[in-house]
């Protein structure tokens, strides 16, 4: 199993954010609940929610729990078992001020997760 990574800074004059996409290949022992998928993101646990993007049910931690190295993410399991997480946070973490308000509403943090541009195969 592969599992690949890629994050971006996001600037709002001297406020900074970041967005991360983590993608794991077939074959996984995630889960396939899809809030339970999202929970195992980092391990960071948190409040998650169930959002359909069309007829897909896509797991969305909207509020973290004790760990806040993001404020949201998204989880998605293909059908054919890739895992894509999509996190987003308002602060940077090196004491720069944060964003004014997260990038994406909860609805387009779902839709990224389902996104085939993430779908890796």
């Amino acid at each position: 199993m592969w599992s690949y990574q890629s994050s971006a800074t996001l600037a709002q004059g001297q406020r900074m954010g970041r967005l991360a996409v983590e993608v794991h290949s077939a074959g996984s022992l995630l889960p396939a609940d899809p809030c339970a998928l999202a929970r195992q993101f980092w391990g960071m646990g948190g409040t998650c929610e169930v959002v359909t993007v069309g007829t897909t049910p896509v797991g969305v931690v909207v509020r973290a729990g004790d760990d806040d190295r993001f404020d949201q993410w998204a989880a998605y399991r293909h059908p054919d078992g890739v895992v894509v997480f999509v996190a987003q946070s308002g602060k940077f973490g090196d004491g720069r001020p944060e964003l004014t308000a997260l990038p994406f509403p909860v609805r387009q943090l779902a839709a990224l997760a389902v996104d085939e541009r993430f779908h890796l195969r």
